[in-house]
C-alpha cells in the first residue's frame, strides 16, 4: 500500500484505512488472547494453584508487577490470620504450668544444735489437672481457626491476582484500541481534506462534503470514547491494587 501511495496509485486515506483495519485485526487477536489467559487464570484459581503474574507490560504503564498487599480485603484477611495466630499462642500458653522459685530463710528458736540461720530454696509448680482436657479442646479449636484464616488469606490473594491480571490486560487492550481509533480519525481527516479540495474544484457534491465531515466527527468521538475507556480501566486497576 505504501508503494502504491508513493506511485499515486492509491490515496493516503486508503493507506490509513488499511493501517486501521490491520490494527483492528491485531486488536481482535489480542483481545481473544487475553480472554483465554483470563479464563486460564480463573481455572487455576478454582483448582487452587498459584496464579502466574502477567509478563506483558501494558502500553504506557510504568509500574512493575504489582502485589495485592495494599488491597483492603487482603489486609483484612492478613489481620485475621494474625489475630488467629495470637489467640492460638495465648491458648497454648495456658497449658504451661505455673513454675516459681521459692526461697525461705528460717531462724530456729531455743536450739543450739541447728545453725542460727537456715536458707532453703525450691521450685514450685502448680497446674489444674482437671482443666487439661478442656485446654486441649480449646487449643485444637484455635489451631483450626488459624488454619481456616490462612486458607482464607490464600484464597483472597489468589482472587485478587486474577482480578489484577485481568485489569492489566484491559489496559493493554484499551491502549491498542486508542491506536486503532486514532488511525481511523486520521483516515477520516484525510478523506475530508480530499473531499474539500474536490468540492472547491466543483468535482464533489455538497452532500459528499457533509458525509466526510460527519465521518470525521464520528471517528473523533470514537477516539475520545476509547481514551475515556482507557482511563476507566486504569482507575479500576489502581483501585484493584489498593493504590490511593
Amino acid at each position: 500500500m505504501n508503494v502504491r501511495v508513493s506511485q499515486k496509485a492509491a490515496l493516503e486515506a486508503d493507506r490509513l484505512d488499511a493501517g486501521a483495519r490491520l490494527a483492528a485485526t491485531r486488536l481482535a487477536a489480542l483481545s481473544a488472547e487475553h480472554s483465554l489467559a483470563t479464563a486460564k487464570d480463573r481455572l487455576t484459581y478454582l483448582v487452587g494453584r498459584e496464579i502466574e503474574p502477567v509478563t506483558a507490560e501494558p502500553v504506557e504503564m510504568t509500574e512493575q508487577t504489582e502485589q495485592a498487599s495494599l488491597r483492603p480485603d487482603v489486609r483484612e484477611a492478613r489481620l485475621r490470620v494474625e489475630q488467629a495466630r495470637l489467640a492460638f499462642r495465648l491458648q497454648a500458653a495456658e497449658r504451661i504450668p505455673d513454675i516459681a522459685l521459692v526461697v525461705s530463710n528460717t531462724t530456729p528458736v531455743n536450739n543450739d544444735v541447728l545453725p542460727r540461720n537456715m536458707t532453703s530454696a525450691g521450685i514450685s509448680m502448680s497446674y489444674e489437672l482437671f482443666t487439661w482436657g478442656r485446654c486441649g479442646r480449646e487449643l485444637a479449636e484455635k489451631r483450626l481457626a488459624l488454619e481456616q484464616a490462612e486458607l482464607a488469606l490464600r484464597d483472597t490473594e489468589a482472587a485478587a491476582n486474577v482480578e489484577i491480571a485481568m485489569l492489566r490486560r484491559k489496559i493493554a487492550e484499551g491502549a491498542a484500541q486508542i491506536g486503532v481509533r486514532r488511525m481511523e480519525t486520521d483516515a477520516a481527516r484525510e478523506r475530508l481534506r480530499i473531499t474539500t479540495v474536490k468540492f472547491q474544484q466543483k468535482t464533489a457534491r455538497p452532500e459528499q462534503l457533509l458525509d466526510a465531515e460527519a465521518s470525521l466527527t464520528n471517528a473523533a468521538a470514537r477516539e475520545q470514547e476509547a481514551i475515556a475507556a482507557w482511563w476507566t480501566a486504569r482507575a479500576d486497576y489502581e483501585q484493584a491494587i489498593g493504590k490511593e
